[in-house]
């Protein structure tokens, strides 16, 4: 009774028919750990279900029911903004097509990536929206170029022309708007500052 119980995840329900029976020599060690597993689960314990499930092994659907755990982990560390924490999680989920984890991969992304953007680290952004752009995500090329042009203009205003170029050159290849005016008043701006550097260096040399 209490395998049939657990067969349909009624975990509670198995947990006392083991209880009544507990006289009785069980014919089978590991079904109270997962018992005791699927009810860590329902309780929400995600994290102490994974690891319950994981020392299961294949036992039962013990595997199905370590991705879920594993999955609804994710989600919760989603919820509170620990999206680095989420991603190696969510990856494999979405390589096993498991539920809706490949939209919210791509969601967590999203969000990680306007995290480092309003912080300016915008070579970080740039490298985890690429991973949205291999995975066709919708919206993910036109949200790569406007970080990349944001980023160029800001690299200039802070006087990294090579940085700004590097960022830009995507978008001037692809005819992407404005981007090539961008280029002139940067490499305008590069040209500018190496005179001014060799002015100085040459003056300097003279003075010795």
């Amino acid at each position: 009774k209490a395998n049939q119980y657990a067969d349909e995840h009624k975990f509670a329900e198995a947990r006392e028919q083991i209880i009544l029976a507990f006289s009785a020599e069980l014919q089978d060690p590991n079904l109270i750990p997962y018992i005791d597993a699927g009810l860590l689960l329902e309780a929400k314990r995600y994290s102490e279900a994974w690891d319950a499930f994981q020392k299961l092994g294949s036992y039962k659907d013990s595997e199905d029911l370590l991705l879920e755990a594993k999955y609804m982990h994710a989600k919760r560390l989603v919820a509170v903004g620990n999206y680095t924490a989420a991603f190696d999680i969510l990856k494999y989920a979405a390589d096993v097509n498991y539920k809706d984890s490949e939209d919210l991969l791509c969601k967590t992304i999203c969000a990680y990536a306007e995290e480092l953007v309003a912080e300016k680290n915008y070579i970080a952004a740039i490298d985890e929206l690429s991973y949205l752009v291999e995975r066709k995500y919708e919206g993910a090329e036109a949200r790569i170029q406007k970080t990349r042009y944001e980023a160029a203009c800001y690299y200039y205003w802070k006087k990294f022309p090579d940085m700004a170029l590097k960022v830009l050159a995507p978008l001037v290849d692809s005819n992407y708007e404005g981007a090539k005016a961008l280029e002139q008043r940067i490499r305008f701006f590069k040209a500018l500052n190496d005179i001014s550097h060799r002015i100085l260096l040459d003056s300097a040399i003279h003075e010795l």
